[in-house]
């Protein structure tokens, strides 16, 4: 079992230096290890910041420089989100819209003194119901493109920027419309000084709770967040964390806040190399995890809540807005019933057809791409491990997937595309002529379009441990997306029209 002693030397050296702890043989760390599950658990910045120098003495030259650019690239990434916060807080707030900001860069510098200690995908803020249609106006007019939403459900819209597209949700509601049987408060707020500005920050005890409930609700959520709510919770004394334990229990969210701190403490227990530890708070590579539905369900307050969590996930808000979808939501219960039992008829092992033994080969971005061209022109196959959780649930990190020639690629496929030199692998949402509209399954914001030249190759299969499975889109689901990127493009549409 010496890969299982090396996962649980790399999870128990990462939290050390995460946490600025000690007491770790840092020589002995397999550090290529510690380093790829860094960046697979988002603590690669926070662990520089907190042990730079242990890391250069004992990582070689070529990982610490490596570590550093990253770090340094996500400490850039942080204080761009900070400025993009402040202008938008400055344009909001000049037409009289209250503006709320949640997670990200404000809380990695509550919680770090950092924007950019913990990598942050999205820029997430609270607008009260009856501000919605005024703040969409305010943000279309500032520059930002709508992606997906309406006022007074959850929004999102995208813009450009020197470190990649910025991604904006605007939330009515503090949790997901699946939690609507979970009502809460508006959010209590602060200026807080983030960077050099001064900037409104959820605050107040319902945050420990707050933050609980996103944990939860999350697949295979990344390390950091357990190690934001070990800090917060640290830098509470005992009055505050009673009347966070009090305000979570009038909302219905004790049980939530308890799950999640126990996982917390369990981080200690995985510094000291405990395995069961470790794979209690998910940092081994093979992640076992239980899907959020049967959490949400074991965590809710009563039964009658129990019924209605799982009601919310057989119909959501969004399938029912419009009328019953029995399509949709047929695909959308077996998918989450996929992911939620971890297996079914197409996840059958089978064998390398060709029988031919399979080489692994370490490339990244433009090289892979480059690879993943050649072999797609003479028809060949390849496989290439996945990084990243935006195809949750259908894809997981460190899952493996086989592509092929594009082919007849359409609507519903999963492709590999060239994303301005960088390798990305979505689904296809929408084709119209030369344009090609994709998104990953866990994101609401569609990708920058892309061209048809931009399509490398299509995912046929997926591995995970001994299991595999089909990624070849059913005809239902070809014409499910079909329907749905023309009911988006409609409402866009008619948007425009009304606004004009």
């Amino acid at each position: 079992m010496a890969g299982s002693s090396s996962e649980i030397r790399a999870a128990a050296g990462l939290i050390a230096l995460a946490t600025g702890s000690s007491g770790i043989s840092w020589p002995s760390l397999p550090w290529r290890d510690v380093a790829a599950l860094a960046v697979r658990e988002r603590c690669a910045a926070l662990a520089w910041l907190r042990s730079a120098d242990i890391i250069s003495r004992y990582a070689d030259g070529h990982l610490t420089s490596w570590w550093r650019d990253l770090a340094l690239r996500t400490l850039a990434r942080g204080h761009a989100h900070v400025e993009v916060l402040a202008a938008l807080t400055r344009t909001l707030s000049e037409a009289g819209v209250t503006c709320v900001m949640l997670k990200g860069a404000p809380l990695s510098t509550m919680l770090y003194g950092e924007p950019g200690a913990r990598a942050s995908a999205d820029l997430d803020v609270w607008i009260p119901s009856q501000d919605r249609h005024r703040a969409r106006e305010v943000i279309l007019a500032a520059g930002w493109r709508h992606a997906e939403g309406e006022p007074p459900h959850d929004e999102a819209f995208s813009r450009p920027g020197p470190h990649g597209d910025y991604h904006l949700e605007v939330h009515g509601r503090l949790l997901h419309s699946r939690l609507d049987y979970l009502p809460l408060p508006d959010p209590e707020w602060a200026s807080v000084a983030v960077g050099d500005h001064m900037l409104p920050v959820m605050t107040g005890p319902l945050l420990p709770a707050y933050l609980a409930v996103q944990f939860v609700r999350h697949p295979f959520a990344p390390a950091v967040w357990l190690l934001d709510h070990r800090t917060l919770w640290n830098r509470l004394d005992g009055e505050a964390r009673e009347l966070a334990r009090w305000t979570a229990r009038r909302c219905g969210l004790h049980r939530y806040l308890d799950w999640v701190l126990r996982r917390a403490d369990m981080l200690d227990r995985a510094m000291h190399g405990e395995p069961a530890a470790v794979t209690k708070v998910g940092l081994r590579r093979q992640r076992h995890d239980t899907h959020p539905m049967w959490r949400q369900i074991r965590l809710a307050p009563s039964p009658s809540v129990a019924i209605d969590a799982l009601r919310a996930w057989v119909l959501p808000e969004w399938a029912t807005a419009s009328g019953v979808n029995p399509v949709g939501i047929a695909q959308r219960v077996g998918r989450h019933w996929r992911a939620a039992i971890g297996s079914g008829s197409d996840r059958s092992r089978r064998s390398n057809a060709a029988g031919v033994p399979a080489r692994d080969v370490t490339v990244a971005g433009e090289r892979m791409l480059r690879i993943a061209r050649d072999v797609s022109l003479v028809g060949g196959r390849m496989w290439i491990t996945t990084t990243g959780s935006s195809m949750h649930p259908t894809l997981l990190e460190g899952d493996r997937v086989l592509l092929e020639a594009p082919g007849k690629v359409g609507v519903g496929d999963i492709a590999l595309l060239d994303s301005g030199g960088s390798p990305m692998l979505h689904r296809i949402v929408r084709m119209r002529g030369d344009q090609v509209h994709t998104r990953g399954d866990a994101r609401l914001t569609p990708d920058a379009i892309l061209r048809r030249g931009d399509i490398i190759a299509r995912a046929v299969r997926a591995r995970r441990g001994n299991a595999e499975w089909s990624l070849r889109p059913s005809s239902w689901q070809r014409l499910y997306l079909r329907l749905s990127s023309a009911r988006r493009a409609s409402a866009a549409r008619g948007m425009s029209h009304a606004h004009v």
